[in-house]
């Protein structure tokens, strides 16, 4: 059976009924949820756990010893595991054991940080060994002969790496063919196209294959025109290919968006950030690269030796290819940016028609794409302050308010100091909340109110159904010190639970009667039935934060909880029972605070209302041997302690502050004293 305990306990989560605000489920208030697994993962974390106690437990699905065979399938995380007809994890409808890499296993992450780091470098590399004509040799062949290898093992791995189909409540599918099939129609194609060896067989075609491996590299061809050359020249274009590598990078964010979770805008904003430098980045290598002499007509070169036409890479030296790497890579860079910022300073100039072709198409896609990244930045920018935005669109409002009815300065700076307090979010949380399965929400309920609660009496021994209900159907509201939430005669339109601070009951004459603090409700009474108009005047101790939840959902509830209803009429007698009773009573209790000397500090609550906590307490101790109902009478003791204990941080709060601003005007003095001395 489920327990009846009312705390959002988080081992309870799962057992919560799906009742609230406007709807009710097949499952009744503390029925307990399926145990059947939600996805085929957590099947497989079932059937490992209950290896155990297999012996004890014949029923349960237990995983084979020989599920992991050797050291190799430990570190590549490859587990023996059964497929299920149909993605679930009934015993009786087991196939055939296969080995399968799970997605979240902890070698398939190590394996995925290595790839990011991988296609960073190929970013980088592959644009600029093909722009500038920069060949591979020694150390850095074998790099990328490592790097190569790395993605023909990760296309491997795809083949036996178990994905949760998202089309069927994101079972995990451990299924051979159905992988395969999966992994075909999604990235299989870029990624053999990425992997192609077209290093390879370049070099096999140029016949350097050999002195690749040698650190002093290959002898550089000594004729440059030759049809071969240009062959070989436009083969190595076909390098480009492995920019297709890049697409896994989409693919890596997809996967760990849970993990990258805390930092999205910034990663959002970051990855804007590369896209226009890697767009920069293979603009300037091929711009240069389609600078060469190669892609030039017998008529421009004519041209360029008899001097008609000057070239932007004779900036460098009168052999380009002698220059420096970093010089011609800033200059490209900077015609770059230049052009596709569209601000083009005109120092760097296209003189041949193949330098025009590609600075038009340059222009053009940079136009595009600079415009989808500039639109993809605002987005981004706007949503990472979507909470300021609403929080400012509502104090605008009230401002507007505030204008076109002309109020009187102190009422406007009262209601434009309310608003300001209010913490405003950019959703609807009982929207959410209510769209939420029974056990997120109860995880999350539980996560946000978990604390209020425990320390609230009234709520502490509730239906956690109950407490559910309250906690979607609850409005934040927050007070500033003096700030007057009720008077007299308002008719009360909801309960108050306080999160923080503290509420001072005042009767008819502006007499504080009572202290409210956190765990303490207000409009009890009202709510429970009592009378529809507020009996007390409620005024804010200090920066107070509570919860209201209005008077229709309270009805709502009671229809369920009849028995809640009752428990809000007893708070609210036990609470007045200590309040006087009468006129004349509370003209006694003027007198001796009359009498009292109060605390001479700025703001402070006066000595007597110390004084007279201590004397009711000590009224009620001497009581509680004489009568019997001591419920009620420990009732009285703890919100009287509650009340000492706000009291004396009070004091000793402000004692701080006045023996800190008596710091300060002696530092003050002095300063002035040394002043006139000079």
């Amino acid at each position: 059976m489920a327990p009846t305990d009312g705390h959002l306990g988080k081992g309870e989560a799962d057992n919560v009924g799906d009742i609230f605000v406007g709807e009710q489920q097949n499952q009744l208030p503390g029925a307990p949820l399926s145990d059947k697994p939600n996805t085929e993962l957590e099947c497989k974390a079932r059937m490992v756990t209950s290896q155990a106690k297999h012996e004890h437990d014949p029923e349960e699905p237990a995983l084979s010893k020989a599920g992991t065979r050797g050291l190799g399938n430990k570190v590549l995380g490859l587990s023996r595991l059964s497929s299920t007809a149909g993605g679930t994890c009934d015993s009786h409808a087991l196939n055939n054991v296969q080995y399968i890499l799970l997605p979240d296993n902890q070698f398939k992450k190590y394996w995925d940080c290595a790839q990011a780091v991988i296609l960073i470098t190929t970013a980088i590399i592959v644009p600029l060994r093909v722009g500038f004509s920069i060949t591979a040799f020694g150390i850095a062949y074998f790099i990328d002969c490592f790097i190569d290898t790395y993605f023909w093992i990760d296309m491997g791995l795809n083949f036996i790496t178990a994905f949760e189909d998202a089309d069927n409540q994101n079972k995990l599918v451990t299924d051979h063919k159905l992988i395969f099939a999966n992994y075909l129609k999604g990235w299989l194609i870029p990624d053999i196209l990425g992997c192609l060896p077209v290093d390879l067989a370049t070099k096999i075609a140029e016949n350097t294959f050999a002195c690749s491996f040698s650190l002093n590299g290959c002898a550089t061809p000594s004729n440059n025109s030759g049809s071969l050359f240009r062959l070989f020249k436009l083969l190595r274009l076909f390098r480009l290919m492995k920019l297709l590598r890049l697409m896994r990078i989409g693919r890596l964010l997809e996967r760990y968006e849970d993990e990258l979770f805390e930092i999205q805008s910034a990663m959002d904003f970051a990855m804007l950030i590369c896209v226009i430098v890697f767009l920069g980045h293979v603009v300037g290598c091929f711009f240069f690269f389609f600078s060469g002499a190669f892609w030039r007509s017998a008529t421009e070169t004519e041209r360029i030796d008899a001097g008609y036409i000057s070239l932007w890479t004779e900036y460098f030296t009168d052999n380009p290819e002698v220059a420096t790497l970093s010089n011609r890579y800033l200059a490209s860079m900077y015609w770059t940016f230049t052009t596709l910022t569209t601000v083009g300073y005109g120092d760097i100039t296209c003189g041949t028609n193949m330098e025009r072709i590609f600075a038009i198409i340059g222009m053009i896609t940079g136009g595009f794409v600079f415009s989808a990244i500039i639109a993809s930045m605002v987005s981004t920018l706007s949503t990472a302050s979507e909470d300021g935005q609403a929080y400012d669109d509502t104090v605008n409002g009230c401002t507007a308010f505030v204008k076109d009815h002309c109020f009187a300065k102190k009422l406007r700076v009262d209601v434009l100091l309310h608003v300001r307090h209010q913490h405003i979010p950019p959703y609807n949380r009982s929207e959410l909340l209510g769209a939420m399965g029974a056990r997120v929400r109860s995880e999350i309920l539980q996560e946000l109110y978990g604390k209020l609660f425990l320390e609230t009496p009234l709520l502490k021994d509730s239906d956690r159904v109950y407490c559910e209900w309250i906690a979607v159907s609850m409005e934040l509201r927050n007070f500033n010190r003096g700030a007057i939430i009720h008077v007299i005669g308002d008719i009360v339109n909801g309960l108050y639970f306080i999160d923080k601070g503290a509420v001072h009951l005042l009767d008819k004459e502006n007499i504080e009667m009572d202290l409210l603090v956190n765990g303490d409700v207000f409009n009890d009474g009202e709510i429970g039935g009592l009378g529809m108009l507020c009996e007390y005047s409620l005024r804010a101790a200090c920066y107070s934060s509570t919860f209201f939840v209005p008077k229709d959902e309270m009805a709502k509830m009671f229809q369920f909880f009849p028995h809640e209803k009752h428990k809000l009429k007893e708070n609210y007698l036990t609470r007045t029972k200590c309040l006087p009773n009468d006129f004349a009573s509370k003209k006694v209790g003027e007198e001796e605070i009359v009498n009292q000397e109060p605390l001479d500090l700025p703001d402070a609550p006066s000595e007597a209302i110390l004084q007279a906590v201590i004397k009711d307490r000590s009224r009620i101790e001497e009581h509680t041997m004489e009568e019997p109902d001591l419920y009620q009478l420990s009732s009285k003791l703890k919100n009287l302690q509650k009340k000492m204990d706000f009291v004396e941080e009070t004091r000793a709060r402000l004692l701080k502050q006045q023996e800190l601003n008596h710091q300060e005007a002696h530092a003050l003095m002095s300063q002035i004293v040394l002043s006139r001395a000079v």
